[in-house]
């Protein structure tokens, strides 16, 4: 060990080329050469399922190198089964126009490290022989700090959407059959846009209305929006309507923190339509 011009003690372990700097009570620790060429290889995290999204999964694989995190992040189809890589498509295919996005975070226990914006409209399509997309992927870099970096040991993903598109669509009453288009019921709150929670959602509507009443039994808004994407209908459960996007992130944390929704996301439309029926 020895006492460098500022007066900090500095120690240097010969058998590893660890260097460490105790600078009062701190111990600071400097990377070592070692710890430099490992960082700098490719790691790939541990894959994510999007459930609101159909179950598409996300991939990560990430570097560090001179104050900046390389990245590479991918979405792709469930499975390489034919329904599912269409289904895909007709995810993405309408949903690029608007400004979605999808937000990655790093975390260490309950703490974010990094946080990362990635708009759907930057990642590149991959092909298939068929002209289809089979992956949809961003190759970038950010700053982020060698500690944040090598504390981070999980990763998280969720989807956020922009200027939403809410259809007025036909639905099923309960005890009645098919409701005639003309006289389809909903609630459209004036043109302004509206901010809302989105807990989930799902291809099959029996689904959402089953989440619909977990949530409301706890004593919360929630209702379903329709969403319909190439022909295609999403039930989007969601959960309080605000006139500003700070109350809405007061939600979030409540529903991610408290009631355990950890996918939740903020989302907004200019054309907002409730189900009508039984919510």
């Amino acid at each position: 060990m020895k006492e460098d011009k500022q007066g900090r003690i500095i120690r240097l372990d010969r058998r590893t080329g660890e260097v460490t700097v105790l600078e009062g009570d701190s111990l600071i620790h400097i990377i070592s050469p070692k710890d430099l060429e490992a960082l700098s290889e490719a790691k790939s995290w541990p894959i994510e399922t999007l459930s609101q999204l159909g179950g598409i999964i996300a991939n990560l694989k990430t570097s560090w190198r001179k104050g900046q995190l390389n990245y590479l992040y991918s979405v792709s189809p469930g499975s390489e089964k034919a329904e599912d890589i269409k289904e895909f498509n007709e995810v993405f295919k309408r949903d690029r126009l608007g400004d979605h996005y999808f937000t990655v975070y790093l975390y260490k226990g309950g703490f974010n490290m990094m946080e990362l914006r990635v708009p759907l409209a930057s990642m590149t399509s991959i092909v298939d022989v068929e002209g289809k997309t089979t992956k949809l992927e961003r190759n970038g870099a950010v700053s982020l700090s060698v500690e944040n970096y090598q504390a981070a040991r999980t990763w998280d993903v969720t989807w956020s959407e922009g200027l939403a598109e809410v259809l007025h669509i036909p639905v099923k009453k309960e005890t009645m059959g098919p409701v005639p288009k003309s006289t389809a019921e909903t609630t459209t709150p004036s043109g302004r846009a509206m901010w809302s929670v989105q807990v989930n959602a799902f291809a099959r509507e029996e689904n959402a209305r089953s989440l619909v009443k977990t949530i409301k039994n706890k004593g919360y808004d929630a209702f379903v929006v329709s969403p319909k994407i190439d022909g295609r209908t999403w039930y989007r459960v969601r959960v309080g309507q605000f006139a500003s996007q700070k109350e809405a992130k007061q939600l979030l944390r409540t529903l991610i923190e408290k009631e355990k929704y950890p996918k939740a996301i903020i989302a907004r439309s200019d054309i907002y339509s409730r189900i009508a029926g039984p919510q």
